[in-house]
């Protein structure tokens, strides 16, 4: 369950507290990790396993702040 200092994470659903802030321009969004949820990504020419990473917007909405459109690759 969530509560003020955290997040559920978009896909396994357990409750994150906030690893970092994102800043875009004058705007500051929290990010989040899953160290359970691991994703495989193409980095440096290889793919690698990293941690689901993502932000959350004013409206508790997580998004991927990496990507055009900010869908999460889950």
């Amino acid at each position: 369950m969530a509560t003020a200092n955290t997040v559920p994470c978009p896909k396994c659903g357990r409750p994150l507290a906030p690893a970092g802030e994102l800043t875009v321009g004058d705007r500051i969004f929290p990010s989040y990790q899953c160290d359970e949820c691991l994703m495989q990504v193409e980095m440096f020419g290889t793919r690698q396993e990293v941690a689901l990473t993502f932000c959350v917007d004013a409206q508790g909405r997580p998004f991927d702040p990496a990507t055009p459109d900010g869908k999460l690759p889950i």
